[in-house]
């Protein structure tokens, strides 16, 4: 399940893996599952009964249940793509931000798209629902971890690349992974 690329895998990887400061959490409706209520009642039975194998059990009514969830959460993106109207220039914006990540600015980004400051912190806020400055850390974050994993550059040069400040750059590094940078490369190398 969690070999794919969507936002349900994002939201499990994050809740086991980061130290949020904010609780998250994911709302399904009930209507989007039918099979949510036997998987929970599965789950149950198998935790109260701890018999043979439960645990290899109760393992597999979880990938069930959740697979559950990612399909009828797939389900529901498919049939409601087209009434999800996006802002008309807002993949623009997000590529642009993304592309330009080590020097981009809220005030250059509202400038290269003919925008108010205010209007565009406010539109990203709507479609990201982060701030600029929280998106463009985040992607900074990310581009860092990948130098790290993906190239044997200096850290000071995956730093710079990436757009942080040395002293700023370790202290989230380390809230985020509870590692450094250094021990971040040596565990996650693809090289």
């Amino acid at each position: 399940i969690l070999s794919h690329d969507n936002p349900f895998n994002h939201f499990l990887i994050n809740s086991l893996f980061e130290k949020n400061q904010e609780e998250s959490y994911l709302l399904f409706s009930k209507q989007l599952c039918n099979t949510i209520d036997q998987s929970v009642l599965q789950l149950i039975k198998e935790y109260a009964e701890t018999g043979n194998q439960y645990f290899l059990k109760l393992n597999g009514y979880l990938m069930i249940l959740f697979s559950d969830l990612l399909t009828a959460y797939q389900n529901y993106l498919d049939e409601n793509s087209i009434q999800q109207v996006c802002h008309p220039k807002i993949s623009e914006i997000l590529s642009y931000i993304i592309e330009n990540c080590s020097t981009a600015t809220l005030e250059k980004t509202a400038e290269q798209f003919h925008y108010n400051p205010q209007y565009l912190s406010r539109l990203l806020k709507q479609y990201t629902n982060q701030s600029f400055s929280s998106f463009r850390r985040q992607i900074r974050m990310e581009r860092a971890t990948y130098l790290l994993t993906h190239t044997d550059r200096p850290i000071q040069e995956i730093i710079d690349r990436s757009g942080f400040e040395t002293a700023y750059f370790f202290r989230i590094f380390h809230e985020k992974y509870h590692i450094s940078p250094l021990e971040y490369r040596k565990r996650f190398t693809v090289l």
